[in-house]
């Protein structure tokens, strides 16, 4: 669970690093550290207060504050950091060489002394890797090479390994990227912002479509309100490349005059789907001609042929009918296409349901669905009233699921609603855009919470918990509104999303923090283990963590056996799971060791440990089913762990522990930075057997001091 505390945490943080702020009173350093020919930049801007800022603020003391969450030593240091520094200045993510595996690192805004403070407080609790490059100091993990963190030109530049930031050095020496060009784009006010170049736009080879280089960027006008804005450059000549006449696709909004729409869910109406749509399938069969017999029925379709002029799609939820209220509608004025059309639909239902329809084409159609083929109806008596209903209205052509919707067309409608009309305004005053939509997941809770009432007795355990949080958010979601306009050349989207962020944060935490809780589930599974045990919080941690599984006994029961022994294959293979590496894929250990046979449980394992360096031996015997003595299990950690690496260790106050001894520098290390205190002030006892309550407690302690924000 901690590990994927890091991860959430990481995603927060890298989901608000996003591009290019402009501003014209404070240069962002940022910006002069670019590669030459990024795939993409992403920038976010720490001067004003913002969302991101505050929620992670939010989240430290939340965490601080809940019982079943444990914060290290590190977590601690890194929420000082994140508020004194890190989020106060801009941070900005580089990707380079997606097709090669690609190159990404991160710079962060930071004067020399907010540098060293960095490098201090990591080194506070592991220490680092120090190489001289090129005239600057690189510090990087000890071993686990998960980090590398270099001082250049105004800006911490984060690189994922030590090669990684000697390849962007020895780029940035050579020619940096110009992102001037963009920043008339955007404004002050946005916090998030980027650029998505045509590289990574275009890098899906199965669909060859116009593409362009897409600039966007993301601000705050109020606590709860978010307007996202993009640019992309595509001219209507390389539109026509691809068989898309995008002139065609421009339209002023209408339907949603039309449509009634008493509590919509879902709103989007957008012009000409006709040509688009096979333009883009074209497009695919010529990029894969294999593609050709599998959308050449999808080109040719009479349905699709309809769609060529405004179209509309609406979804609609109601609080106690399981059948939602979908309507399809275009603007239509052929009889020869609504014939077509009326065919279609009825080879479409006759394919459904096996059976030959009766079919009246001019008029308009009621299908009603045979309900001894409904299997809903079990559960929601509604189901056997559901019915589609089908053709030409007026000068529409109508496929819906609403049995009044001949009658209620044009009552009831957006048109309306004040927060769409003012919202999108200029969408519908324009004959320039290409598509709007409108989304109120909030007019959806009634509809899941009817549906889960009819299933509620078959959640079990914190479910139910997790659901009524689920609905929580849903409930207090506003109405999100987009739009797209094509003019000159220059495609625009807007999307303005109203939402309660802090609270949406805190319910999806308070919703991992459940599943934390839920997490003592396994802890307390354990018949052998109480809270009153000295071991037991470590235990609590380890057992989240995935460290530590537990012995399965009779009867699908399980314990922890505190008192028994560890063996050397038992010992390296929690290392591993604390350190991530279970999964990795590498040489095993029985081509390395005698006594490791290809079948054994533990055979990859070893080769995983002695690949990454935790194990010293070179060969040779391993003996992976004796018992792992004290001095044993802290040399294997002082191999890979940077918290003993570089520690300042002259004390030794174990008697029983020689400077002569292979492991006294691994013991006097351990014992300097806490993680060992001895069986008595003055003896250790080597090379005594470890038991797994100590094996859980020494784990816990290094991971207290491991600075894994950076990993």
């Amino acid at each position: 669970m901690k590990k994927a505390f890091q991860t959430a945490l990481l995603t927060l943080i890298a989901v608000a690093l996003f591009v290019v702020t402009a501003n014209a009173e404070s240069k962002n350093p940022n910006f002069e550290n670019i590669v030459e020919s990024p795939a993409a930049v992403f920038n976010y801007q720490g001067s004003a207060d913002n969302i991101i800022k505050t929620s992670i603020t939010d989240v430290f003391q939340t965490l601080k504050s809940n019982d079943n969450f444990h914060l290290t030593l590190s977590d601690l240091k890194t929420a000082d950091l994140l508020n004194d520094v890190l989020l106060s200045n801009n941070i900005t993510v580089v990707i380079a060489d997606p097709q090669y595996n690609g190159l990404t690192y991160l710079l962060l805004e930071t004067s020399d002394s907010e540098f060293n403070r960095i490098i201090d407080t990591i080194t506070e609790f592991e220490g680092l890797e120090e190489t001289k490059y090129d005239g600057h100091t690189i510090y990087s993990s000890y071993k686990r090479n998960t980090f590398a963190l270099v001082q250049y030109n105004g800006s911490t530049i984060l690189a994922e390994s030590l090669t990684d930031a000697k390849q962007i050095l020895d780029r940035l020496e050579s020619n940096t990227f110009d992102i001037s060009k963009y920043e008339n784009k955007f404004q002050n006010d946005y916090f998030l912002s980027g650029i998505v170049f045509e590289e990574l736009t275009n890098n899906d080879y199965s669909l060859d479509l116009p593409s362009s280089d897409i600039i966007f960027s993301v601000s705050q006008p109020s606590r709860n309100t978010f307007q996202i804005e993009s640019y992309s450059s595509i001219s209507e000549n390389e539109y026509k490349k691809f068989g898309i006449d995008i002139s065609n696709s421009t339209f002023t909004p209408e339907l949603y005059k039309v449509v009634p729409a008493k509590n919509p869910t879902f709103y989007l109406e957008f012009n000409d789907l006709t040509s688009t749509f096979t333009g883009i399938l074209n497009s695919a069969v010529s990029s894969d001609p294999y593609l050709g017999t599998e959308f050449d029925s999808i080109i040719d379709n009479s349905l699709l042929e309809i769609f060529d002029g405004k179209t509309a799609f609406l979804l609609e939820f109601r609080s106690n009918n399981i059948i939602p209220l979908a309507t399809l509608i275009t603007e239509n004025s052929s009889n020869q296409l609504t014939d077509a059309a009326n065919r279609e639909v009825f080879s479409i239902l006759e394919d459904v349901i096996y059976t030959e329809i009766n079919q009246d084409i001019r008029e308009f159609n009621v299908f009603q669905y045979d309900l001894n083929k409904n299997a809903y109806q079990v559960y929601f008596e509604e189901a056997s009233d559901f019915s589609l209903h089908f053709g030409q209205v007026n000068e529409y052509y109508v496929v819906s699921t609403n049995p009044n919707i001949k009658s209620e067309l044009g009552s009831n409608t957006l048109a309306s609603n004040s927060g769409f009309t003012s919202t999108l305004n200029d969408a519908l005053n324009s004959n320039n855009t290409t598509s709007l939509a409108y989304i109120n997941p909030s007019n959806s809770a009634d509809y899941i919470s009817y549906i889960y009432k009819k299933f509620e007795n078959d959640f079990y355990g914190n479910e139910k918990e997790q659901f009524n949080l689920v609905l929580n958010v849903l409930e207090n979601l506003d109405a999100t509104y987009s739009y797209s306009t094509y003019d000159n050349g220059e495609a625009y989207n807007y999307t303005q999303i109203s939402a309660p962020i802090s609270d949406l944060i805190n319910s999806s935490l308070n919703t991992a923090l459940t599943l934390t809780s839920y997490s003592n589930y396994f802890y307390n599974r354990l018949t052998d283990v109480d809270d009153s045990k000295w071991y037991a919080e470590d235990l609590k941690v380890a057992v989240r963590n995935g460290v530590i599984k537990g012995k399965e006994g009779p009867n699908y029961t399980y314990y922890f056996d505190a008192s028994g022994t560890t063996t050397r294959a038992e010992f390296v293979t929690m290392l591993l799971r604390h350190y991530g590496l279970e999964w990795e894929t590498t040489v095993n250990g029985s081509s390395i060791f005698t006594d490791v046979t290809s079948d054994a449980w533990y055979n990859n394992n070893i080769g995983i440990a002695y690949s990454v360096g935790i194990i010293s031996e070179t060969g040779g015997a391993f003996r992976p089913k004796e018992n792992i003595t004290r001095a044993e299990a802290i040399q294997m950690i002082k191999n890979y762990s940077g918290v003993l690496y570089k520690v300042d260790a002259n004390q030794n106050p174990f008697k029983d522990v020689k400077n002569s001894d292979s492991f006294a520098d691994a013991v006097k290390a351990a014992y300097a930075q806490g993680i060992i205190t001895g069986t008595t002030p003055n003896t250790f006892e080597p090379y005594k057997t470890l038991n797994r309550a100590e094996a859980v407690a020494i784990l816990n302690r290094v991971a207290e001091r491991e600075f894994s924000f950076l990993q």
